[in-house]
């Protein structure tokens, strides 16, 4: 296992080491396994953004219903098998 660590952010992330971090310019982190073969499909991945809502008008509720549609659209073959609401020390996560 790998560990992605932001300070910044306070987050500490493990990730095998076999699959690819990329973090984009927005802050956007993504992880991503290798390709099992040469086939269309895409890999399994998972995406983390952090983001203050308190000073926005926009709600986590919102903001889920735009990432799953951008989402479907840009993955025609995404099979979205759960989404939930957590939370971590008080703060709350919208899991896609």
């Amino acid at each position: 296992m790998l560990t992605y660590e932001d300070s910044r952010l306070g987050i500490v992330i493990q990730y095998p080491s076999n699959w690819e971090k990329i973090v984009d310019l927005d802050g956007f982190i993504t992880f991503i396994a290798p390709k099992e073969s040469d086939s269309g499909t895409y890999p399994a991945g998972i995406g983390l953004r952090v983001e203050e809502l308190s000073s926005r008008s926009v709600s986590l509720e919102e903001i889920t219903r735009v990432q799953i549609e951008n989402l479907t659209q840009n993955y025609r073959d995404l099979d979205l098998l759960e989404s939930s609401a957590t939370s971590i020390e008080g703060n709350f996560l919208k899991l896609i």
